[in-house]
């Protein structure tokens, strides 16, 4: 499709003059080792700095090498591709073709007299978020007020359930928004899930999704503490329970309808990135082309980005966040025994799996 090419053209010449950039973190202090919900994260932090006070940063095409190389290769017309790599194609293709219809809704929405949190929550998932993500799926957080249908004229219909991940005896809280892994949105029978269960060793919890986004009404209300300790919280759980995706940057998109930016998180290697902001829009009406490529890169995380034991290890050290440091002993609770603090039904067959393989404690004799 032709209008797709033209956006990983002009997505390769902002690359080219390195208009979007990670500003590499370390974190000087943080509540990180204490129990506190995500509203309530404290975080300290810095640009790393070379030997001559110059800001570290990481080009997007360096953190997205195989996705840069994908969108060259489209261009030149190479047909070549994996399987993810096909999907995502047909996500970004498909989000184009209504593309209009979409920037419609959006404005619909965020030109409303009254607009609450939710409602540009739901918009924002649905008309551009959900689309362009792999497995088309996510759910929303369902502490969240007003709960409904999108308010545009299709009254696109939202997903809401429980997002609580974390450990309540350090960094713990809801997400407002986590995007499913396709290959793990499934819908299994009891009896599978209790075989799952068995045959896995785990806790009984659902699966952790693929990346995580944080929405607020305005860009201004916007919290860095919040969205920092949900990336690293995310992160760590996706390192447990998806080994797969060990070597990989997990992202956090936090979005506004004015502008968004990405925050990432390397629980094997210690390393945080943040984004500058980017602008949404090109104009009042119409996305921006950048932001929908870069979004849809980021949410395919899994087939686009670089991977850290392809990178300069003595680089690679100059960029750790010190995040393990500053919590000590704690990490080893980000490590190992993170999980969704509310799990339900799942939580129950673990109890009833344990209970019929139990001992029985003569307690009245």
């Amino acid at each position: 499709m032709a209008e797709v090419k033209d956006a990983f053209r002009n997505f390769i010449e902002c690359e080219k003059n390195h208009e979007i950039r990670f500003a590499v973190l370390e974190m000087e202090s943080c509540n990180g080792m204490d129990s506190q919900p995500f509203t309530k994260a404290e975080c300290e932090f810095k640009i790393r700095e070379t030997t001559d006070k110059k800001s570290l940063y990481i080009t997007v095409g360096q953190m997205f090498k195989d996705g840069i190389k994908f969108m060259k290769d489209r261009i030149g017309k190479k047909k070549k591709k994996d399987a993810s790599q096909k999907e995502a194609l047909s996500r970004i293709t498909s989000f184009y073709k209504s593309k209009a219809k979409n920037e419609a809704s959006l404005r619909k929405v965020f030109d409303m007299d009254t607009v609450m949190e939710t409602d540009v929550a739901v918009a924002l998932t649905e008309h551009l978020l959900k689309a362009l993500s792999p497995g088309q799926s996510c759910i929303l957080d369902s502490k969240s007020k007003f709960k409904d249908h999108c308010k545009c004229d299709l009254k696109e219909k939202a997903t809401f359930d429980k997002t609580l991940i974390g450990n309540k005896s350090v960094w713990y809280g809801h997400i407002d928004v986590i995007f499913s892994s396709p290959k793990l949105h499934v819908e299994v029978s009891e009896e599978d899930l209790e075989n799952e269960i068995e045959s896995l060793n785990i806790s009984g919890n659902p699966p952790v999704g693929e990346s995580i986004a944080e929405i607020k009404k305005s860009y201004a209300d916007h919290s860095m503490n919040q969205a920092i300790a949900q990336t690293i919280v995310f992160s760590c759980l996706k390192q447990m329970k998806d080994t797969e995706l060990s070597n990989h940057m997990v992202p956090n998109l936090v979005i506004s309808p004015e502008k968004f930016r990405i925050i990432m998180y390397n629980a094997k290697e210690d390393v945080l990135l943040c984004s500058h902001s980017i602008d949404l829009f090109d104009s009042p009406k119409k996305l921006s082309s950048k932001a929908i490529v870069v979004i849809w890169m980021v949410l395919h995380y899994r087939c686009f980005g670089s991977k850290s034991n392809e990178a300069n290890q003595e680089e690679l050290k100059k960029c750790k966040s010190q995040f393990r440091t500053l919590v000590g002993s704690k990490w080893e609770t980000y490590k190992n025994d993170l999980d969704y603090v509310e799990s339900g039904y799942r939580k129950y067959l673990k109890l009833d799996k344990l209970l019929s393989n139990g001992e029985n404690i003569n307690l009245f004799q």
